[in-house]
């Protein structure tokens, strides 16, 4: 939703805190369709075993 706050950013100089700035929403986006959510769904799926291969494994 706009305007939800998420969080902030701090910026620091030796240990000091120079501004704070908040993290918020800056539009609400609807929600996506089945469709759309089972194709997200998939391709998640797919990239996090490829990345869980062990290192120098053939492609």
């Amino acid at each position: 939703t706009a305007g939800t706050r998420y969080g902030s950013i701090q910026y620091e100089l030796d240990g000091k805190i120079l501004q704070t700035i908040p993290l918020a929403a800056d539009r609400t986006i609807s929600k996506s369709s089945a469709f759309i959510r089972a194709a997200d769904f998939a391709a998640k799926l797919i990239l996090s075993k490829k990345d869980n291969r062990e290192p120098g494994s053939a492609q």
